[in-house]
């Protein structure tokens, strides 16, 4: 679907909606804020790899081949630059703040850049005006070891539509933090194209046949066949491979994957509200004490049923999904002990940082991914199911068919919005739980780049640890001394985190669920009121009617009573 189509199902939204513009006007306003949202959208391509595997390199070939941005810069000195069209060259440095400060583009390269997030070129290139709908993203490399370079990253975790993964030929492989990263990064996008760079510094049979073991690698990582390009920076035809590469990324698709949800989302509000309506569009003055009755039984039955929950995914949260989480990582650096003990011999304290954060992210991020999503979904479908469980007993204690029959409309209703949120499914770190009435909410960890970014006071326990033991010793130490205290003081975060996931989930459920049941109890007003002026015109009418009859009955009177006179 086109841009221009889904902005035509926005508006053809927007104009079903409007018929009944005062039962969903604050859907209308967020259907119309959506609407700003896509017309502004930019899909934003990132170039991801190791440092120095020429990312920079290949954005300026495409961009003509001068060097625009700044290559060969110290790790220290790295931003996420992102590339947009303006007619005057410019750059815009972004900070922790959120102020924006404006530079001259021959000052970017000197600007002091320590607390920045990020940094905008603004240029004048016709290749990026040709990209309307997208914006490009020069990464910092994710093994640097620089905190900065984890936190830019994780900038773009939610926002990157797509990424370009850039392996450097003369690696002769897919390193291990090449490896580990992708693992990551495919929990996060599925849109990935492969670059193999460098390649006219290796003769073409080296090329051929590091491209034949990466590809086979990332089939591997993937579960699919994947297809890896080579180029050169240095290659005349370098721009028009980038250009190739970048415009085999459809926008549009981009755009549909990245927002639909959200309209759908939209769509199941405005929907929820028009059910509440007609359902109660059939029911007599009565039936709406009825209806208010059983709403306020839901939210009571509610209410009990996330206590109860809330017990019970504590339990699973501390006693079966944090000790996995734990176990999972314990378990990938006892793996790697070797690699680890490799690196401690160096006796660079950084560079075993940058192995322990290697190692810990991609598996924090599935673990936590997985066992996470699995206490929430548990609670998300307990919940549910107890719900309907108290609903379906009051409906089977009910006497009477009509009054059954007003109850059961209004559990109706909820499970139409319990169908709908079982059909969704957000990818990541994002998931989508049902309170009964159409309750959709996405829950991220932010601390999870508390601990990605790693406490270098548990870093340091290795460096203190290590001295002039043979390997041997070393790998001793390693795995009984410092991989027992790297969790010991993992462990304590991630509790907290869970509890903190547990409180916000609940808390979500919690506003969700009263603001559905909110929306569901003004739309019966409106019904109730508006079938209330209706009667009110009724009686009017009659009254009305009752005084021109009783006039016309003394008129009658009046005339008989003059007729009787001649007689």
């Amino acid at each position: 679907m086109r841009k221009k189509d889904f902005l035509s199902c926005i508006r053809e939204a927007q104009k079903i909606l409007s018929t009944q513009e005062h039962s969903v006007a604050s859907v209308i306003e967020d259907l119309s804020d959506f609407e700003k949202a896509v017309q502004s959208f930019q899909a934003k391509i990132v170039m991801a790899g190791q440092f120095s595997a020429g990312k920079t390199a290949l954005l300026n070939a495409f961009l003509g081949g001068e060097e625009i941005l700044p290559e060969n810069i110290s790790p220290q000195t790295a931003l996420a630059t992102e590339l947009v069209y303006g007619p005057e060259a410019h750059a815009i440095f972004i900070h922790k703040d959120g102020r924006q400060e404006e530079v001259a583009l021959a000052d970017a390269r000197s600007f002091h850049a320590e607390d920045c997030l990020k940094c905008i070129y603004v240029l004048p290139q016709k290749v990026l005006w040709e990209l309307p709908d997208m914006t490009l993203v020069d990464m910092p490399g994710f093994d640097s070891g620089i905190e900065a370079h984890n936190r830019a990253l994780f900038q773009y975790v939610g926002e990157a539509a797509a990424y370009i993964f850039v392996i450097d030929v003369k690696n002769g492989t897919l390193t291990a933090s090449s490896a580990a990263f992708l693992t990551e990064l495919r929990q996060y996008a599925s849109d990935i194209r492969f670059v193999l760079t460098k390649c006219d510094e290796r003769p073409p049979q080296e090329v051929s046949d590091v491209k034949a073991e990466v590809e086979q690698n990332l089939s591997y990582i993937l579960g699919k066949q994947t297809e890896v390009s080579t180029v050169s920076s240095r290659e005349p035809g370098c721009q028009a491979f980038m250009e190739k590469v970048i415009k085999s990324f459809s926008a549009d698709e981009l755009l549909l994957e990245k927002m639909s949800d959200r309209f759908l989302d939209l769509l199941q509000q405005g929907r929820q509200i028009f059910l509440t309506e007609a359902a109660g569009l059939s029911f007599q003055p009565h039936d709406f004490a009825v209806a208010a009755q059983q709403r306020r039984e839901n939210e009571e039955h509610f209410s009990r049923q996330l206590d109860k929950q809330k017990r019970k995914l504590h339990q699973k949260f501390q006693e079966d999904y944090v000790p996995q989480v734990m176990a999972d990582a314990r378990a990938a650096l006892q793996e790697s002990s070797m690699q680890l003990v490799h690196v401690a011999c160096s006796g660079d304290q950084a560079s075993f940082s940058q192995a322990v954060n290697n190692i810990l992210r991609p598996v924090l991020v599935s673990s936590v991914q997985k066992n996470w999503n699995l206490g929430m979904e548990e609670f998300a479908d307990s919940l549910q199911h107890g719900m309907q469980q108290e609903t379906d007993a009051n409906l089977a204690n009910l006497s009477g068919e009509k009054l059954t029959s007003v109850v059961n409309s209004v559990k109706k209703i909820s499970e139409e919005g319990m169908k709908f949120a079982k059909l969704h499914k957000y990818k990541n770190m994002y998931t989508i739980f049902s309170t009964g009435l159409a309750v959709t909410t996405n829950i991220v960890a932010p601390w999870l780049e508390l601990i990605i970014i790693f406490l270098p006071d548990i870093i340091s326990l290795g460096h203190k640890l290590f001295g002039e033991s043979q390997e041997n010793a070393m790998q001793h130490q390693i795995e009984e001394r410092v991989i027992p205290q790297i969790c010991e003081k993992l462990r304590p975060q991630i509790e907290q985190a869970a509890t903190d996931m547990e409180a916000e989930l609940v808390q979500e459920a919690k506003q969700e669920y009263q603001t559905a049941m909110a929306r569901e109890e003004e739309a019966l007003q409106r019904i109730e009121q508006e079938r209330a002026d209706c009667q009110q015109q009724i009686e009017q009418q009659k009254e009305d009617l009752t005084a021109a009859a009783a006039k016309l009955q003394a008129l009658q009177d009046k005339v008989a009573a003059v007729k009787n006179r001649f007689k």
